[in-house]
């Protein structure tokens, strides 16, 4: 006799070596099958596979005809030689045409980009570390200059990309990582006038997006 719903009888075999039905029908049970890669990497994984059939250039993320590596130059007065600069990118921000910090390791020398949570936020190999981010408890990064520069390894800056809940989720990984922020005074020139334009954010100090234009 089957049941629709319900698994075969459950056979257990006694000590003294006969068989017995230990109960006639167990209840079917729905089988999860458990992958040891999260979700969210497989997700990350797929999006990437699609991004590289589609023809793009691997650095600026335009199609070739819109290619702009040629057209940027190095950050000229910028000292990096005490900091390395890691730059991890959410997934789901990796090829969008829009975003700029993709442009960080064209322009600035010994930075590198990799792809959260595919690959891990800090680098295997690093001194004191910093993260970019603001908020509360969050420093001026040139507050630190002096510390910096007395350390006996070389600063590890991790900057995270993403929309700001992305960025967050990325920073709640590094809860440990003191935090430092580009403060406004560090943005304007001489005469007043902004290094960077920026889009409207949602909080005040809340920097994100950096535009920088390719020279002509």
């Amino acid at each position: 006799m089957s049941s629709r719903g319900v698994a075969p009888a459950k056979l257990l075999r006694a000590r003294g070596g006969s068989s017995k039905i230990a109960c006639a029908f167990l209840p079917a049970r729905r089988v999860r099958i458990s992958s040891p890669v999260p979700l969210e990497v497989l997700k990350a994984e797929r999006k990437l596979e699609r991004w590289r059939a589609e023809g793009r250039c691997s650095r600026c993320w335009l199609r070739h005809a819109q290619c702009v590596c040629s057209r940027l130059a190095p950050l000229a007065g910028v000292a990096t030689n005490r900091v390395d600069v890691a730059l991890s990118v959410h997934y789901k921000e990796w090829g969008c045409t829009k975003s700029t910090a993709k442009l960080l390791p064209l322009v600035l020398e010994g930075c590198r980009a990799t792809v959260y949570p595919i690959e891990p936020l800090l680098p295997p190999r690093r001194g004191p570390t910093l993260l970019l981010f603001p908020g509360e408890g969050s420093q001026p990064a040139s507050s630190l200059r002096e510390w910096a520069a007395a350390q006996q390894e070389r600063v590890t800056l991790v900057v995270v990309d993403g929309t700001w809940g992305q960025a967050r989720t990325m920073a709640r990984h590094l809860a440990g990582v003191p935090r430092v922020h580009v403060s406004e005074s560090s943005l304007v020139k001489r005469a007043g006038e902004s290094l960077v334009r920026h889009r409207k954010q949602p909080q005040a100090r809340a920097l994100g997006r950096f535009l920088p234009h390719p020279q002509p």
